[in-house]
């Protein structure tokens, strides 16, 4: 890390475990905890590949492996494929309201879409008290967007940390029942809109691994910017 006050802070580093992404590699991340006098770390940190979960802020530092790299969106540039276009169409009858607090009807999709999209996966034991601190345990600006069908049932939800510079995607998940839909590429798709209107110039989308199955629909959007060598740069 080429920045100073970054050096200088006291990170802690994660016990090895099996990497999600690839067969056969150790994971280990470095992270600090956030807490209400840390905001300007969050925004700091997210520049040099950051990403938040509950109220820690993290980045792999994993011993023989640096295929994880930070990925956003820079939104003035973004363009929407014909592709994109039909997931959006196709979820126009969705009703998108926001909240700054969890609710135990979110709570309870979450579980359904882990159980059905990534059982056995790191979130799996996830309790309700610790959900709701992935909302408020932090000292950063957290909303949640939900979207309803018609009779009210709610079907997706995004967790997302408004940042210096834009927003960053935090966590999403949808009724397993709605997957045709692309409902995790429609959130995106929302948020990008969203960005826009208030004229925030990135979306940041989390990790990405290259030939990752898991991650291959982030390459749908276009252009794309990968945190790589310390510095921000174009996807080729």
């Amino acid at each position: 890390m080429q920045n100073s006050g970054i050096k200088s802070m006291r990170f802690n580093l994660t016990e090895p475990d099996a990497c999600p992404y690839i067969d056969g590699e150790i994971e280990q991340k470095i992270y600090l905890k956030l807490d209400e006098n840390t905001r300007h770390l969050h925004d700091m940190l997210n520049q040099y590949g950051f990403r938040r979960t509950q109220n820690y802020i993290y980045r792999p530092h994993c011993p023989h492996c640096t295929a994880c790299m930070s990925m956003r969106i820079p939104v003035a540039h973004f363009t929407l494929s014909k592709s994109l276009r039909r997931v959006s169409n196709k979820n126009k009858d969705l009703h998108k309201s926001t909240k700054t607090y969890g609710t135990p009807e979110q709570f309870d999709l979450l579980n359904t879409y882990l159980n059905a999209r990534h059982y056995n996966a790191g979130m799996n034991d996830i309790t309700l008290d610790s959900y709701y601190n992935m909302i408020k345990g932090h000292s950063g600006l957290t909303q949640l967007t939900e979207y309803r069908s018609e009779d009210g049932t709610l079907r997706a939800c995004a967790l997302v940390d408004y940042l210096a510079d834009g927003m960053s995607m935090v966590y999403s998940f949808f009724d397993p029942n709605f997957s045709k839909r692309s409902c995790g590429t429609f959130m995106i798709l929302d948020h990008l809109q969203t960005c826009s209107q208030q004229a925030l110039s990135y979306l940041y989308l989390g990790y990405w691994v290259d030939n990752s199955h898991k991650m291959a629909y982030k390459l749908r959007f276009k252009p794309l910017e990968i945190f790589n060598n310390n510095k921000w740069g174009l996807v080729e």
